[in-house]
């Protein structure tokens, strides 16, 4: 999906503060190779130079190998209301309001 529609969904779903912090959390899960970005090179790093032009991001071999440790570790990272729902319901809110955040973009 494009990095940008992924920015929108994050701050829609108030799972990231800001910009700043979803690029941060870009550059760490490209280096350890949790997601790819299909149009940079193998050897190439996502860096602060591609911020807001249309980059693809796709999740990388490791990520699908790891999705539900993953998925539950960004929960963790950025989900303020992690106390207040347990994993699983929020997991579900999250899919439900993707699919709805999908189609209002339609």
């Amino acid at each position: 999906m494009p990095q940008q529609l992924l920015l929108e969904f994050l701050r829609s779903q108030k799972l990231i503060p800001d910009a700043n912090e979803y690029y941060r959390f870009l550059r760490i899960m490209n280096r350890l190779h949790y997601i790819d970005f299909p149009e940079l090179s193998p050897v190439e790093e996502f860096s602060d130079s591609y911020r807001g032009k249309l980059l693809l991001v796709s999740p990388a071999q490791v990520f699908r190998y790891q999705d539900m440790y993953i998925e539950l570790r960004g929960l963790d990272y950025f989900s303020e209301r992690r106390s207040t729902l347990d994993r699983h319901v929020r997991r579900l809110e999250l899919r439900k309001n993707a699919e709805k955040f999908e189609m209002q973009r339609r």
